[in-house]
């Protein structure tokens, strides 16, 4: 056991020594890594809200089956229709980022008080392509709703006849615990991957580098057999 922990000893302070392992093992783990995460994450979340910002451009299909819609939806100043001979193609060569088809009779039978369905085409592949398809719902939604509305005040009946349990909720826990739990979210793992990432290179440097060195051949000259070697070296990375 003494010679386990004489080399233990001898390869923690050449550990200690070397300035380039400190780096690897604190700066790099403790410092650097935090703020690549956080920055790359600001970086991902400024892109996504400038993408959410731009004007989309979209295909309109049948827009003379419902020419209400299809002015609703060019109010939206975030979109642009632009006129294209094969839809599908257009999406998948990003020449437009979504379609929006309106079916033969759709004004009549809402008229009737019948629905029609709507169907938005976009390339799941593609983020703005569901922003642009995000952007469609919304605005297919809100019509939709003033439909409902405009039926309702017909019969004489206020909207809120379709929500009569509104629901609301109200988080009770305080900023401090909700920190606490976003962190408990994903630390432990961060403290795993950067606990072996923080002992790879003094592993490394235990190994390969002592044939660099070319001082393998002197410690197996020394007293200590292999096993000691292996198990104080091992000790090393460990701790």
């Amino acid at each position: 056991m003494n010679k386990i922990i004489t080399v233990f000893k001898k390869e923690m302070l050449d550990v200690i020594r070397d300035r380039r392992t400190i780096v690897s093992m604190v700066v790099i783990p403790i410092v650097l890594f935090p703020v690549m995460t956080v920055g790359f994450s600001a970086f991902v979340g400024t892109q996504i809200e400038k993408t959410q910002a731009e004007t989309q451009k979209i295909a309109f299909i049948g827009e003379d089956n419902y020419p209400e819609l299809y002015d609703y939806i060019a109010r939206d100043s975030s979109l642009t229709i632009v006129q294209t001979e094969d839809m599908r193609k257009a999406i998948t060569g990003r020449i437009i980022h979504a379609a929006i088809e309106i079916p033969e009779s759709a004004k009549e039978r809402i008229r009737a008080g019948d629905s029609s369905a709507i169907k938005i085409y976009f390339d799941g592949a593609e983020i703005k392509s569901e922003f642009a398809r995000d952007k469609l719902r919304r605005r297919l939604k809100e019509f939709s709703d003033a439909i409902v509305e405009g039926r309702l005040d017909e019969l004489g009946v206020t909207p809120e006849i379709l929500h009569p349990l509104p629901i609301e909720t109200e988080n009770v826990a305080s900023e401090q615990k909700m920190s606490g739990f976003v962190l408990s979210m994903f630390l432990p793992y961060m403290i795993i991957i950067l606990t072996m990432v923080g002992a790879t290179y003094p592993a490394i440097d235990l190994t390969a580098g002592e044939k660099e060195r070319g001082t393998m051949e002197t410690i197996l000259a020394s007293p200590a057999t292999r096993t000691d070697i292996a198990l104080g070296k091992f000790l090393t990375v460990f701790t």
